[in-house]
């Protein structure tokens, strides 16, 4: 009969299992130094954002006059029920210009009927595109006409499925009236149901907050930000930066026209307006895919390495908790996870959505990166982005927003 005898451990092996053990402490306390910080941080900016409902709403004889500025294409499903929530809007003086912009469903129906048949029909006014000049992207263009067709002072940018309450336009422009600035961006609430809404809208969140900080924009030179379901201009600050003619092939538009404001040197503030102003980003785990493939590659500069890099760290938080138990430190792995529930809490509560989401950021992140890997694979495979039935040339858009960026405006 064989008899085994254990297996000892030389000294030289037990250095290295020792080795082992006091780097992967030594790393996690790092790494709770840093995310303790992190959190500092995002809680503080969550207890300085701004939110609409703090400002005080001003009598109808102080609101200046207001122009609504919307581009729409093949947006029959969602174009009249945002229309409607304009339309019924009391605000005292206001016009609502609508850029059809060769849309191929009944877009411009559904306007038309609006027009026609709601009690303030002729508050809007439709301009419909039938062609695209070269070298500019089809909503920047419609957006830009229906700037140069507006009236009033004040120039409200907004999406064909923004839904506005009663009394949030009047709050809104009040607050911008408040604040003396030149560009008033107002966060909606982003309707989102079931797992994956609540999930991705709860971590793009996040990562925007840390992107751009929108809590203290107003006191940092270099900072910028802009949200296209509400950018509020005035009419000389867009008139001075040849309204949206700088941004002809920016797919960011809405971001980059917050850093083509603050390069002019002029005032800018952002808020949080959960209560008042909502929108339905996108339907479910193949809608976010979808909807972030033409913007996603955009928001990295179309920058390849630094864009492979992003999905290369989007990566690693899925495999933190799997390494750390693997390697037998499931204290580390729990305690990565209460991390991610406490980053789940820097949400503002008015955004209602659910604290568990940050127990489950690994996913989202491990889906951002397919999806940013997808957007940046078929940029480059097709030499351009494909956006409502319009191929854009990848070097022209490379060409264009290198100039944007370090000739038109500068930070």
């Amino acid at each position: 009969m064989t008899v085994f005898s254990p297996v000892k451990i030389g000294p030289l092996q037990q250095g290295h299992k020792l080795y082992s053990m006091m780097t992967i402490n030594l790393v996690g306390e790092i790494m709770s130094v840093l995310g303790l910080i992190f959190l500092i941080q995002a809680y503080r900016q969550r207890a300085r954002s701004l939110t609409l409902e703090h400002f005080v709403t001003f009598p109808d004889q102080e609101l200046p006059g207001l122009s609504i500025v919307i581009a729409a294409k093949d947006e029959e499903k969602t174009l009249g029920p945002a229309l409607d929530t304009l339309l019924s809007l009391d605000y005292p003086e206001l016009e609502i210009i609508l850029v059809e912009d060769r849309s191929q469903d009944r877009t411009l129906k559904v306007a038309t009927q609006r027009k026609q048949n709601h009690p303030q029909g002729h508050r809007l006014q439709i301009i419909a595109n039938k062609e695209l000049p070269s070298g500019w992207l089809g909503k920047v263009h419609a957006l830009h006409q229906g700037c140069q067709a507006s009236t009033k002072p004040l120039i409200l940018l907004t999406d064909a499925d923004v839904h506005f309450q009663p009394g949030s336009l009047k709050r809104a422009v009040s607050a911008r009236q408040t604040l003396d600035c030149d560009h008033f961006v107002a966060a909606p609430r982003i309707e989102a149901e079931g797992f994956w809404e609540p999930l991705l809208v709860s971590f793009f969140l996040i990562m925007f907050a840390i992107r751009f900080q929108p809590s203290i924009v107003h006191r940092r030179k270099k900072s910028f930000v802009g949200v296209g379901a509400f950018n509020l201009l005035t009419r000389e600050a867009l008139e001075a930066c040849g309204y949206l003619e700088p941004l002809r092939l920016q797919v960011t538009d809405d971001v980059d026209l917050g850093r083509l404001i603050k390069s002019q040197g002029r005032r800018q503030y952002c808020v949080v307006a959960q209560e008042g102003i909502s929108v339905k980003w996108f339907e479910g785990l193949k809608g976010c895919i979808l909807g972030l493939e033409k913007n996603s590659y955009a928001g990295l500069e179309y920058n390849l390495p630094f864009a492979l890099t992003v999905v290369a760290s989007l990566l690693v938080p899925p495999l933190v908790p799997i390494v750390l138990t693997a390697l037998g430190h499931a204290a580390w792995a729990g305690a990565y996870l209460l991390f991610l529930f406490l980053v789940g809490c820097t949400i503002p509560d008015s955004c209602h959505l659910p604290r568990w989401v940050g127990l489950f950021f690994p996913v989202a992140s491990l889906v951002l990166a397919y999806t940013f890997g997808r957007s940046v694979f078929l940029a480059e495979k097709n030499h351009g982005i494909n956006w409502r039935d319009t191929h854009y040339d990848l070097g022209e858009l490379r060409a264009a927003h290198k100039h944007f960026v370090e000739d038109v405006a500068p930070l």
